[in-house]
């Protein structure tokens, strides 16, 4: 699966998970930060796999009072794994729709297997300026090899 297409991501049922999902993340920072008094600064990081990045970076993209979205805390990193994100900012921002968050992420990191056929950069989308980069390689550990 590729994840979300640029279409689905218009219905009423992918904005009604985008408010569970927000409502459910905000209900988990508040129990944790109930939990542990010691915790006192508001930034958390976010991960989300293929489907789950998409819908992290579109509530971050469309924080505002008409969807009723909006995380309860400051998104410090975002780590997306494998997330085809870059195809469906592409064609948002070849529609002039809103592609950067409106919200305040300290670091973004896009990590994908360069064979994944559904995982693509986001950055030279955002920022023309990153295509004349090439993505970084990960340097796998294999201190615990299971055998």
């Amino acid at each position: 699966s590729s994840g979300i297409n640029a279409e689905y991501g218009q219905t009423a049922k992918y904005q009604e998970g985008l408010k569970t999902v927000c409502r459910e993340a905000n209900a988990v920072f508040k129990a944790y930060r109930e939990e542990d008094i010691s915790f006192t600064h508001n930034q958390v990081t976010v991960i989300g796999d293929v489907v789950g990045s998409i819908l992290a970076y579109d509530i971050l993209c469309h924080s505002d009072e008409e969807l009723d979205l909006s995380f309860d805390f400051l998104v410090d990193k975002f780590f997306s794994f494998g997330s085809p994100i870059g195809n469906l900012v592409l064609h948002r921002a070849l529609q002039n729709k809103p592609v950067h968050p409106k919200k305040l992420v300290t670091q973004f990191y896009n990590l994908f297997y360069a064979s994944s056929p559904g995982a693509v950069r986001i950055e030279p989308v955002l920022d023309g300026h990153f295509a004349a980069f090439p993505p970084v390689c990960v340097p796998r550990f294999n201190k615990y090899v299971i055998t």
